[in-house]
């Protein structure tokens, strides 16, 4: 099929129109916009800046590939990002630039800050979206024992881990180790 400039694609997966075609590496590449969440490929994201433009083979649009943003391949800031989807969720991050630079399905770890009591706490992107913040020292999650002595602990600046379990040693069978 001819994917020509200004031609709308649409069917269950996708609704592009075409904004540029040429030759690269003797394959045929496609630009386009997409009419749903407005992401253009010819002006590509990377880490939130704009880089180089990105492009289909014709052969990835003949098998039906469809918006990159809209499959959450390239995160765009003003479109799938947390900072625009969730904005509820950013002040619990402690770089604000990560909430512009993934999604919530995201990965990677970030570094994340109760916004009760400025205890900061390293977690997966997606795990802190599906399961909320749960704060070590203030969260109704933990006993006031484990409260009391993760405080004392981190006031007197021990190095310590709040728990041990069979994931981190085999010795533990079933049990797990608290402090």
């Amino acid at each position: 099929m001819e994917y020509n400039i200004g031609i709308s694609i649409k069917d269950n997966r996708r609704d592009l129109t075409i904004t540029n075609r040429f030759r690269y590496n003797n394959k045929i590449r496609i630009q386009y916009k997409c009419n749903v969440c407005g992401y253009d490929c010819g002006q590509c994201y990377v880490r939130g800046k704009y880089a180089e433009s990105t492009s289909y083979c014709s052969s990835q649009f003949s098998r039906g590939d469809g918006c990159a943003c809209c499959a959450r391949k390239v995160i765009v800031p003003e479109i799938n990002s947390i900072y625009a989807t969730n904005p509820e969720l950013v002040n619990y991050f402690k770089n604000i630039e990560d909430t512009k630079h993934y999604s919530i399905f995201s990965n990677k770890k970030s570094i994340f800050v109760c916004p009760e009591c400025g205890c900061e706490k390293e977690m997966i992107i997606s795990n802190f979206a599906k399961r909320g913040f749960s704060c070590p020292i203030c969260s109704d999650k933990f006993s006031y024992g484990e409260k009391f002595l993760y405080s004392l602990f981190t006031e007197l600046k021990l190095n310590f881990v709040k728990e041990f379990c069979k994931t981190q040693a085999d010795w533990c069978n079933k049990f797990r180790y608290k402090f």
